[in-house]
């Protein structure tokens, strides 16, 4: 059994599992907020609540909204030398991080922004998940999205093999007319269409860079072109 604890000066979240090993089901149990927005985290960065403890763990303890909202986690019962994560260099990897951190890396919002969204979802945790608060809240678009939480249904897409002005269009992240504009730019001037659209304010320079190296593994992650 494993049991990890999450406190704030007033309450307490705890995480339960039963089971050794592999990845095994969490349950959250404390305040209805809280448990919410704990469950809400785990659920972006791992894409379910079964998950190996000692990833969790890793996650709890290095999570940013997390140490904003809780103090240093605490392993209750569990033994956890074989279960914690073997490869440190994995807390690098972008599909580790969680959606908001995703976003900020994609050039999509800012630090910032990410600061005071979380603070704004807080109140609506136990209702709404978080992918669905960005869309309407930051008018996040619904494919951009689902890229960043499943990637793998991009695998079979040709995101591969397209252009970066196609992948910005098909992620509603500028609309066909605008890209047609930026081409033409671009046939006159001979910049980078990632430099024509970033100048002109409709994407960030990070976006530009994002998707001109964004690249999908054969099992469905993103990864990036060195």
């Amino acid at each position: 059994m494993f049991r990890f604890q999450l406190s704030t000066e007033r309450n307490q979240v705890e995480l339960i599992a039963n089971g050794q090993g592999q990845s095994i089901p969490f349950q959250v149990i404390g305040p209805a907020t809280e448990m919410a927005f704990v469950e809400e985290l785990v659920e972006q960065h791992f894409g379910s609540l079964c998950v190996k403890p000692g990833d969790l763990l890793s996650f709890l303890q290095n999570d940013p909204w997390i140490q904003e909202s809780f103090q240093s986690p605490t392993v209750i019962e569990g033994e956890l030398e074989e279960a914690l994560l073997d490869d440190e260099a994995a807390k690098d990897l972008f599909q580790t991080k969680p959606l908001g951190q995703k976003l900020v890396g994609a050039g999509v919002i800012d630090l910032d922004e990410l600061e005071q969204v979380l603070l704004d979802y807080q109140p609506f945790a136990a209702n709404q998940r978080l992918g669905e608060f960005l869309r309407l809240n930051l008018k996040v678009s619904g494919p951009m999205l689902e890229l960043l939480i499943n990637p793998s249904l991009y695998a079979d897409r040709g995101f591969n093999d397209q252009r970066l002005g196609e992948r910005l269009k098909d992620l509603e992240l500028i609309s066909e007319t605008t890209l047609n504009q930026a081409l033409a730019d671009q046939r006159m001037n001979g910049k980078r269409l990632g430099e024509i659209l970033a100048s002109q304010g409709v994407i960030s320079e990070q976006t530009a860079k994002f998707f001109s190296e964004a690249q999908l593994t054969p099992a469905g992650e993103i990864e990036f072109a060195s």
